[in-house]
């Protein structure tokens, strides 16, 4: 009796114990999903266009316009002004025959 009682009670202590664990793991992973999503959210994509002597620098998910400039240094600057919490990344057109 005492030893079916004990057993019962080792199972619904680990039980508890495990279900604190999952919790805090849970938690964890809720924190780390907000703090990347920080991240991601400072990053600009960018795909950069260039006409004449001007390059036109927009972004690369939804195509909105982000600034201009006669030179990558000066596209830099003219994207540090505009965005100056967020950090900006060139990608290339995969397909270049389909630019816009």
């Amino acid at each position: 009796m005492f030893e079916d009682n004990f057993y019962l009670w080792l199972v619904g202590i680990s039980l508890f114990f495990l279900w604190l664990w999952i919790r805090r793991v849970r938690k964890d992973i809720a924190t780390m999903q907000a703090d990347m999503q920080k991240v991601l959210d400072s990053i600009l994509f960018m795909r950069i266009e260039k006409h004449e002597e001007t390059l036109y620098a927009y972004n690369a998910l939804n195509e909105e316009f982000i600034c201009q400039g006669s030179s990558i240094e000066d596209l830099n600057k003219q994207f540090g002004q505009r965005y100056p919490n967020c950090k900006g990344i060139i990608v290339e057109n995969p397909n270049p025959q389909e630019q816009k």
